[in-house]
């Protein structure tokens, strides 16, 4: 069976994620996930962010072995939170922070 591949939004603003965003003295952010209405979809997220791309894009860190361990986390959280979970899905949201800059998001849908 073939794998879909992940949808992208490129997100101007991170109000358009339902994220909120404190930025803080030291280039330090606080980020907070406002869940929307529930629906069918049980999304696990993995968040990365990256001050510069010396190391690479954020969402490169998120390794087989990474996605590995995010998927034993999420049977593990499924199981003991049982429910109609009908969907899972698992999107990656990357984010850069550069000084004097908006953040750059990137959230693949459906990434893994």
């Amino acid at each position: 069976m073939a794998r879909a591949q992940p949808t992208i939004d490129r997100a101007a603003s991170v109000s358009s994620l339902r994220w909120s965003i404190n930025q803080t003295p030291g280039n330090t952010a606080r980020f907070k996930y406002r869940s929307p209405p529930v629906g069918d979809i049980t999304a696990f997220i993995e968040v990365k962010t990256r001050r510069n791309l010396t190391c690479g894009r954020p969402e490169e860190a998120v390794t087989f072995l990474k996605q590995q361990r995010i998927r034993a986390l999420a049977r593990h959280w499924l199981h003991e939170h049982p429910g109609p979970f009908q969907r899972v899905r698992f999107d990656v949201v990357s984010i850069i922070l550069r000084p004097g800059r908006p953040p750059e998001i990137l959230h693949l849908k459906a990434a893994f």
